[in-house]
């Protein structure tokens, strides 16, 4: 089925039982047959494969070595997240808290800061979104030492500007009122 190279749809399907999978078969069996076949996933032609390896990815993370993950799932979701088409960028924008969770330190400021950086940069609204939506839970699992003005800019910023779209004349109020309950 994973195998099937005119059939996307099987292809899809096996991204879905592997992440299903991932934490039942183990560990070995997992970095020798699955986490190859999810990178090759990745590379697939068809975007709802794309998609799929993307919206069903965590289970691997957690069923891998830090290292297989550094080494092998690291750079596929990296890759997944400069994706050609925004449906799987916003895939992976979806996900992001996930990988954080997954993730040391370093690695959360070595890449996924900027990762988190181009998804709310991205040229398509969606994707936007999707980092938008995601992004109290991001910054919820962000070391104190990861955690920079750049960042709660961004953040208090779309309180602002929702204010300052809902009603100009009390806005400045409003937000002062808000920022002071999110960070007292």
């Amino acid at each position: 089925m994973a195998h099937d190279d005119s059939d996307e749809e099987s292809r899809v399907l096996a991204a879905k039982l592997f992440n299903y999978l991932a934490p039942i078969i183990g560990r070995e069996l997992c970095e020798l047959y699955v986490v190859p076949q999810i990178a090759s996933f990745a590379d697939d032609p068809h975007s709802k494969v794309r998609k799929a390896v993307a919206s069903n990815f965590m289970n691997m993370c957690t069923s891998i070595s830090e290292n297989s993950f550094k080494a092998k799932l690291l750079p596929v979701y990296t890759k997944l997240s400069k994706d050609s088409l925004w449906i799987v960028r916003k895939a992976a924008a979806e996900i992001l808290p996930k990988i954080t969770s997954f993730c040391d330190g370093q690695i959360v400021s070595s890449t996924l800061l900027g990762i988190f950086k181009n998804f709310t940069n991205d040229n398509q609204k969606y994707v936007r979104i999707a980092a938008v939506e995601v992004l109290g839970k991001f910054i919820i699992l962000l070391k104190k030492e990861d955690l920079n003005n750049s960042i709660l800019d961004f953040y208090t910023n779309i309180i602002e500007e929702y204010y300052a779209s809902k009603d100009n004349s009390n806005s400045d109020n409003d937000v002062n009122k808000y920022k002071t309950k999110i960070f007292l």
